[in-house]
């Protein structure tokens, strides 16, 4: 019985982390068009992005405080319903205020399923959770392959990106109507359970500030994170504007760059049943650096200069 409610809240995780990689993706994948319609300069459209990102770092201190009020199936309910209202709001390009305000809102239900999804998984796997959150963070991959891959086939077939929005629009409210049907009674359980031990690991919780593994691994996510969101919010517009392809190439390359960082996940995942933490990380060595795009004129080489940084 209990494998059918994990089953249950695992699910709908991830089915929301994959619905959140196509809602983070077809921002980038419809900038352009955003820029040229609503008549907004490069620099704007840059800080709606940033909004996004701040949005998602605020999750962090808001999403603990509205889980201690309301609980958190319906936190996270009442969030996520945020979501299609912020994409319709987008869709009618509001003044550039309320643009931003709506962008910094949808950054923070991108952080706050972040968070719960996150947590879910652990507190239901406990010690088993490891392989459990890289198969999660694959349906991110999934999400985010399929937003722009599904924008280039939709403006092909003449559809605009306003069509690409309500398909996102629909697919964020399921999203919010699973969460707020999830059976988390497992999930309070576990949480009991935590509660009652945390008096005693109330010192070695803040143990890992004088770690310099921690210092050392928020260093690295820092500049990977940064660079992430710039390949997700400007990949297409750069490469459309610098000329170096088409629309419907630049959101295909954007797809499969995601489509190398779902394999890198699954072959962690599998390594994780077989490798310690140090081993994986030393099996996995990443090049440093991302490879520019600016001459990359022949698609194959465009390719296979993303294989790299990505996959891991």
């Amino acid at each position: 019985m209990k494998t059918d409610k994990y089953n249950h809240i695992f699910l709908r995780c991830c089915y929301g982390y994959a619905v959140s990689g196509m809602a983070v993706l077809v921002i980038g994948a419809i900038l352009p068009s955003i820029i040229t319609e609503a008549g907004i300069s490069f620099l704007a459209a840059g800080s709606l992005l940033s909004g996004m990102a701040i949005g998602n770092l605020s999750a962090s201190f808001l999403f603990p405080v509205l889980v201690s009020w309301l609980g958190r199936k319906r936190a996270i309910f009442f969030i996520t319903l945020c979501a299609p209202v912020c994409l319709f709001i987008l869709s009618i390009l509001p003044p550039f205020p309320i643009m931003y305000s709506v962008m910094l809102i949808y950054g923070l239900v991108r952080g706050s399923i972040t968070i719960l999804n996150n947590s879910a998984v652990n507190d239901i796997y406990g010690s088993k959770a490891t392989g459990k959150l890289n198969l999660l963070h694959c349906f991110f991959a999934v999400g985010a392959f399929l937003a722009p891959f599904l924008t280039a086939v939709l403006m092909k077939l003449g559809f605009n990106w306003r069509h690409v929005l309500y398909l996102i629009l629909i697919l964020t409210a399921a999203t919010a109507a699973l969460y707020g049907t999830m059976d988390d009674t497992l999930l309070n359980e576990t949480s009991n359970r935590i509660n009652k031990d945390k008096g005693k690991k109330d010192s070695q919780d803040r143990s890992f500030l004088k770690s310099y593994s921690f210092y050392g691994i928020a260093f690295i996510l820092f500049f990977y994170l940064g660079l992430e969101n710039c390949i997700n919010g400007w990949f297409v517009t750069y490469l459309q504007n610098t000329n170096v392809m088409s629309a419907t190439y630049a959101t295909a390359l954007v797809s499969f760059t995601w489509l190398v960082i779902m394999a890198g996940r699954l072959i962690c995942a599998a390594l994780s049943k077989k490798l310690d933490k140090i081993q994986r990380f030393c099996a996995l060595p990443s090049t440093p650096t991302f490879l520019p795009q600016k001459n990359s004129r022949t698609r194959p080489y465009g390719h296979v200069r993303l294989f790299l940084p990505n996959h891991f």
